[in-house]
């Protein structure tokens, strides 16, 4: 569960924003997240990268467009390696079971 889940600023519409909400209510390793309307921020605890042999820590944005959201992140690492940074996005979708497995 995050440490610190900050929705005051946060509407409450959006039965999308409310299902991202409660998933990360269920994470482990995310230090805050802030709801705004359409906007997520979040902080996650360090963590270690294995690739680079040090602790890690990320921080992302993104914005809530209908069944959308997309945004970016940065990771900074406690060795002296370059921040990396990207985009992302997750997409609500309905789950459809394969014609051959309906009950």
């Amino acid at each position: 569960m995050p440490s610190e889940l900050d929705t005051s600023a946060w509407t409450g519409e959006g039965s999308f924003t409310q299902l991202v909400i409660d998933r990360l209510r269920e994470l482990d390793g995310v230090r805050l997240v802030r709801v705004e309307n359409d906007m997520i921020r979040g902080d996650m605890d360090g963590y270690w990268d294995p690739d680079r042999q040090c602790v890690a820590h990320t921080q992302f944005y993104g914005f809530v467009s209908g069944t959308t959201i997309e945004g970016t992140f940065r990771t900074t690492y406690s060795a002296p390696f370059i921040e990396t940074s990207g985009r992302w996005f997750v997409k609500k979708t309905t789950a459809t079971l394969p014609s051959g497995n309906r009950s």
